[in-house]
């Protein structure tokens, strides 16, 4: 059986508390392996600076195997660069090519 894939778009910093809340729920929830990224673009890039309020819950979330991706664009929108955000935080070109080629991969597309 394949596992689930799933792909979390956010680009608002409101959405990051929602956003981590779904993943939780899928990674508790789910009765199959589950492979996870959540993509930020646009403003919510800044949640994966170390000094957001919910960097902690990220980190924890990416130790049981959840991939974090910032758009390229977007951090340089925000004056921010590799070094400003958490360090496994993977950096993507673009955020809709990113967005575009994981669903042709399979991953479903949820949109908090």
């Amino acid at each position: 059986m394949e596992k689930m894939k799933a792909i979390f778009h956010i680009d608002e910093m409101e959405k990051w508390s929602l956003t981590l809340i779904n993943v939780r729920n899928l990674l508790r929830d789910s009765e199959e392996e589950v492979e996870i990224e959540v993509l930020a673009n646009s403003s919510a890039v800044k949640g994966f600076t170390p000094d957001f309020e919910l960097a902690h819950v990220i980190t924890k979330q990416n130790a049981k195997g959840v991939k974090f991706s910032a758009c390229k664009n977007a951090l340089e929108a925000c004056d921010l660069g590799k070094n400003d955000i958490l360090e496994f935080v993977r950096v993507v070109p673009n955020s809709m090519i990113e967005l575009i080629q994981k669903q042709k991969e399979g991953f479903a597309y949820i949109r908090p």
